[in-house]
């Protein structure tokens, strides 16, 4: 068996502000390039602050046909558990004001579109309160084939 090149980590760098808002943002820091008709292994954490009335909602953007199948442990939220996320998935962490993580893994497959992998996130419920995703989330990725 062939060596393969070791996973590439993507680090968030800044804190990022949401404030009143539904609408999903893309992140500054979080997303990377894919190569058209490859599968990529992805995990990660997420480390954010919501208000508890806001929740913290999330989806990856993938290109054209691209699938993304995976799960988050939202052990220490939501009052635990591991749920199953796809590309169509937009998912909702309940908060309760003070700083919480989240990890996930999944499989991204490229079939016939390369592109960006774009980490996006709002506020679930609107409300005038931050919802910050911080510096210090992160996310590695491995070319799989």
């Amino acid at each position: 068996v062939a060596p393969t090149a070791p996973p590439l980590f993507v680090e968030k760098t800044a804190n990022q502000t949401v404030n009143n808002s539904t609408t999903l943002v893309s992140d500054t820091h979080l997303k990377f390039t894919m190569v058209a008709n490859k599968r990529y292994a992805v995990w990660g954490c997420i480390l954010m602050i919501t208000p508890n009335t806001a929740e913290f909602d999330f989806k990856w953007l993938l290109p054209g046909s691209c699938t993304i199948d995976g799960s988050y442990d939202l052990s220490p939220v939501n009052d635990g558990g591991v749920f199953d996320f796809t590309e169509n998935s937009e998912f909702a962490i309940q908060s309760d004001g003070s700083l919480q993580g989240a990890s996930w893994s999944g499989v991204i497959v490229a079939d016939g579109s390369g592109g960006v992998a774009q980490y996006q996130w709002a506020q679930n419920s609107a409300v005038a309160g931050n919802t910050t995703l911080y510096a210090g989330s992160w996310f590695s990725y491995k070319l799989l084939n």
